[in-house]
């Protein structure tokens, strides 16, 4: 979970988690390659559950995919 001076932020999309509805919870997942949980906007963890296992490039612009995306470069030798 991303924890803000303005509150929570989802840890795909980086959109801010209000908590007031249960449209607006955050979701808890783990993916296998990293350990920490992760938190979800609801939209977010339906993503999650289609692409798993599946490619990271499918994934909404946030946090989640530039950690991916570094990871890439990393791994070419790019950085």
């Amino acid at each position: 979970m991303t924890l803000t001076s303005s509150g929570i932020k989802c840890d795909v999309c980086d959109t801010y988690i209000l908590g007031l509805t249960e449209d607006d919870m955050a979701y808890p997942f783990k993916l296998n390659v990293i350990k920490n949980e992760l938190h979800g906007c609801k939209d977010c963890i339906k993503i999650i559950k289609k692409i798993d296992g599946c490619n990271w490039k499918d994934l909404p612009q946030g946090n989640l995919r530039r950690f991916f995306e570094k990871q890439d470069l990393i791994k070419d030798g790019s950085n």
